[in-house]
C-alpha cells in the first residue's frame, strides 16, 4: 500500500514542461533525421545526439541567431539543456 501512495505523490511533484520546452522538442522532432530499427521485437525510432546539438546550434534559440537573449551559447549548454 505504501508503494501506491509513493507513486501518486511522485506524479504530483513532477513539473510540466514550459511552452518553450515544448517548442524546442517539436522543432527537434520534425527537423532531425531518425533511424528506425527493432529493439526487443518492438519498432523504435531514434536520433543521434550530435545531430540534435548541431540542429540546436542552428536554431533560433542559439547565440548566432538570437543576439539579445540566447538560450544556447555553446555545445555544452545544448547538452546540459537536453539532459
Amino acid at each position: 500500500m505504501t508503494d501506491k501512495k509513493k507513486g501518486k505523490q511522485r506524479r504530483n511533484e513532477e513539473e510540466k514542461p514550459t511552452k518553450e520546452e515544448y517548442a524546442i522538442a517539436k522543432y527537434l522532432r520534425f527537423n532531425l533525421p531518425v533511424r528506425e530499427g527493432k529493439l526487443h521485437g518492438m519498432e523504435v525510432k531514434c536520433f543521434f545526439g550530435n545531430a540534435a546539438v548541431d540542429k540546436l546550434m542552428e536554431s533560433k534559440w542559439s547565440a548566432s541567431k538570437n543576439k539579445k537573449d540566447p538560450l544556447f551559447t555553446n555545445r555544452q549548454s545544448c547538452v546540459a539543456y537536453m539532459v
